[in-house]
């Protein structure tokens, strides 16, 4: 038996997240000798993200619930494991609860981390030795959006500036680039 410690959602914030008030950290009893349910695991947490889009779902008709763990994705290792896909010890990505320990049931267990989060677990592959917390930034969901909206949206020439900043709020993860003019974030307009 270990304690189990989670972030917690205790109420709705007004303004930013107030620690010890909006957001807890709990504990509670984790039996780490029970195996997992049939084509289950049990994970333990090394690294989360948390990202300005989960501002946002922390009202009452918008994500989290009261009394439960914040989720996102994060990097974790498989203590054990009753599904073919993992071995104990693999290293994966997945979108699990804040805490440091998890079941994940077979449904989960079963399905590819999605690129954007969400989905089930994916064994996490370093190439050349970078560290995996990398995966969680630079080349994880919020690279790819930095990336994609720089080259895909934005598609640079030689000799323009662009000028790109991050929304947030209601359209959490939308980039705005522009080849002309800058764009107050604050302000949320182009000057």
């Amino acid at each position: 038996m270990v304690q189990n410690k989670s972030l917690v959602l205790t109420r709705y914030p007004v303004g930013l997240p107030t620690p010890g008030e909006d957001l807890v950290i709990t504990s509670s009893d984790f039996d780490l000798n029970t195996p997992p349910t049939e084509g289950g695991l049990v994970l333990k947490t090394h690294y989360v993200s948390f990202d300005p889009f989960q501002r946002e779902l922390m009202h009452p008709a918008s994500g989290y619930a009261l009394n439960e763990p914040l989720s996102n994705n994060d990097i974790s290792t498989v203590m054990s494991s009753n599904n073919p896909r993992f071995k104990a010890g693999d290293v994966v990505i997945a979108t699990v609860a804040f805490a440091e320990y998890q079941a994940i049931e077979r449904a989960r267990a079963d399905q590819e981390q999605l690129a954007g989060g969400g989905g089930g677990v994916s064994l996490l592959k370093t190439p050349a030795g970078l560290d995996p917390k990398l995966f969680l930034g630079a080349l994880g969901m919020s690279g790819l959006i930095a990336y994609s909206s720089l080259y895909e949206i934005g598609k640079p020439q030689k000799g323009e500036m662009i000028f790109m900043c991050r929304e947030w709020g209601r359209r959490a993860d939308r980039w705005t680039a522009s080849k002309t003019g800058r764009f107050d974030c604050d302000r949320k307009r182009w000057e």
